[in-house]
């Protein structure tokens, strides 16, 4: 059973995650960065090693310990959502939580993880995101703002949406409903 009341509360709901999904943000890239690259040695560099490495266009700390290659290296920006923004896209449709989730693994696992991990984190942080929203709008209730209390994670966590959806949305998830999917994978 979903949790919208009326068919406009869905369609706000839908509109809002394709603008979540479409997004420019929400697409990994992959950027350039420098690359350093560490001499273990106790010497340091020679100072033909140092001006070779400065011929390259390489820049050898003055230490002589390390050289940095500028825009060398590569590194993975991920995009805005996560796991637990998919949880809570199956949640607020009526499906079952683990839905998306695979539990089949290519590679061997070691000891402390599981195929679940990611859901399992996924479903903690979202937790965690709902709390703080109930945190949040309890404060706002009783009339009290307290800087500690401004409710950053949970609008964060809603910030892909493009402000479509609420703090209020976040309390229709049934937080039971979700602690039992998690429970049942340790």
């Amino acid at each position: 059973m979903s949790t919208f009341e009326t068919k406009e509360e869905y369609l706000q709901f839908i509109s809002a995650w394709k603008i979540a999904t479409n997004a420019e943000e929400a697409k990994s890239k992959r950027l350039v960065c420098d690359h350093v690259q560490f001499n273990w040695s106790y010497h340091g560099y020679t100072d033909e090693e140092r001006t070779a490495l400065e011929a390259k266009g390489y820049i050898v700390n003055k230490s002589g310990n390390r050289y940095t290659i500028p825009d060398g290296g590569h590194y993975k920006e991920h995009g805005w959502l996560d796991s637990s923004h998919y949880i809570f896209h199956s949640m607020m449709r009526g499906k079952d939580p683990k839905r998306g989730f695979h539990p089949k693994s290519k590679r061997k696992l070691q000891y402390p993880n599981s195929p679940w991990t990611a859901f399992v984190n996924g479903a903690l942080r979202l937790e965690y995101v709902i709390k703080d929203a109930e945190a949040y709008i309890d404060h706002l209730g009783k009339g009290k703002g307290h800087k500690s209390l401004a409710g950053n994670v949970s609008k964060k966590f809603l910030e892909p949406f493009s402000g479509l959806l609420e703090l209020s949305d976040l309390l229709r998830i049934d937080m039971e409903e979700l602690a039992n999917a998690r429970k049942f994978h340790r």
